[in-house]
């Protein structure tokens, strides 16, 4: 196993990890590897994600309002990849969560996990914003 391979799945693992329990608001580790420790690049990455991210939130929002499932899941799909290659390990999990109750059909279940996805991008946000927006 080459070392970026056994670094690949320790992020996997760190991140496997985290669903049994409450995970951590940023992980900046995670970008971090993704782009080989280049701090600008990821200080760049994540100020866009922080502007789009609340954008991808009002679209699930929006969707699960309208009652149309697929897009809903869809967007709370969008919003975990996004949240995962970044290091928006809480965020992530929420929206893994949504996206789940959409592909079940649980609307209602879907619509609450949305305002838990906001919370915990405020979360996120106040915790970059603490950093002044970098990893």
């Amino acid at each position: 196993m080459s070392v970026r391979t056994g670094q690949a799945h320790e992020v996997q693992a760190r991140v496997a990890a985290t669903d049994a329990g409450e995970p951590p608001v940023f992980d900046e580790a995670v970008l971090l590897h993704l782009l080989g420790g280049d701090r600008e690049s990821a200080a760049e990455i994540t100020a866009e994600f922080l502007k789009d991210a609340p954008l991808q939130a009002a679209a699930l929002h929006e969707a699960l309002a309208a009652g149309d499932a697929a897009l809903a899941r869809r967007q709370a799909h969008t919003l975990k990849g996004a949240s995962a290659n970044v290091g928006a390990e809480a965020l992530r999990a929420v929206a893994y969560r949504a996206e789940l109750a959409c592909a079940g059909g649980s609307l209602q279940e879907a619509g609450e996990l949305a305002e838990e996805l906001d919370a915990q991008l405020r979360r996120l946000q106040d915790e970059l914003g603490e950093k002044g927006g970098a990893p």
